[in-house]
């Protein structure tokens, strides 16, 4: 009998082990080298652009889990210049973007150039009376960034943990192959509140606007408020996962520029994952 009652207990009960074949570091820092498999180390953020248009996808796709994430665009597609075809990547997130921004000032002067631009030609007439014709170099970089985005915020970032802060903050990155870099072009296009009267700080003569949670829209409220070259707004980012952005605003000529160098000091060492508001301690 208490063989069999001894088998039912071995089969339906279970009783966890309070031994084990494993010891954790009291550091916290484990010598992964002795292990068998040590655990892989994702790339870091600041890593170059790569010159093939594949390598940028394969890297992009594998940082924003693009498998599972629903709110990445990745738009390839094709454009001539200077008589070839050349492949593009256009990346943005869906919601933080303006989709009209994005089809008349960037994807449809790409896409619809039917300018077969070439190398341009300039006749020079020597002493003897012979003509010579002098070509210069078609660049694609300067074309694109010069002639071909008719967009105001434009700008070249050459490696991959700028181009995804600027992606966050509602831009768009454009690479192209045979460049080791991206265009970065403001379409920002995401909802917002609107600028409100103060709820908790009201005041009878000064300003009835508050600020809201858009950076740049406060800013703006101050520089309608402050009407003077020397008023400063310096942008800052705090918060290791969050990367909220912050502006340090102060007049330049007023200001005691080792206390602007302080803030400047504590911002940046702030060491917190996110930053809610200007309580967060």
């Amino acid at each position: 009998m208490n063989t069999f009652n001894n088998f039912f207990k071995r089969l339906f009960l279970y009783s966890p082990s309070t031994n084990y074949d494993f010891t954790l570091s009291e550091s916290g820092n484990e010598d992964f080298n002795n292990l068998e498999n040590p655990p892989s180390i994702s790339l870091p953020n600041d890593t170059a652009i790569y010159p093939s248009l594949n390598d940028n996808l394969n890297y992009l796709k594998s940082k924003y889990n693009s498998l599972i994430n629903s709110d990445i665009i990745f738009r390839p597609f094709q454009f001539k210049a200077n008589g070839k075809t050349y492949n593009a990547l256009f990346l943005g997130i869906d919601g933080m973007i303006s989709s009209s921004l994005v089809n008349d000032f960037l994807l449809r002067p790409l896409i619809n150039t039917n300018q077969n631009i070439s190398t341009s030609k300039t006749n020079i007439k020597t002493n003897n009376g012979i003509t010579m014709r002098k070509v210069k170099n078609f660049n694609l970089e300067d074309y694109i960034f010069d002639k071909l985005i008719p967009q105001n915020s434009i700008s070249k970032v050459s490696n991959f943990e700028d181009v995804i802060m600027r992606i966050s903050s509602g831009d768009c990155a454009l690479f192209v192959d045979t460049l080791n870099l991206a265009f970065v072009v403001d379409v920002k296009g995401f909802e917002s509140r609107g600028i409100d009267t103060p709820k908790n700080e009201i005041v009878i003569r000064g300003s009835q606007e508050a600020f809201v949670e858009k950076l740049r829209t406060n800013t703006s409220i101050l520089r309608r408020i402050i009407n003077s070259p020397e008023f400063i707004i310096e942008k800052s980012s705090v918060g290791k996962i969050s990367n909220t952005n912050v502006a340090i605003c102060y007049m330049k000529n007023i200001a005691n520029p080792n206390l602007v160098a302080e803030v400047k000091y504590r911002l940046n060492n702030i060491d917190v994952d996110y930053v809610l508001s200007s309580r967060t301690s």
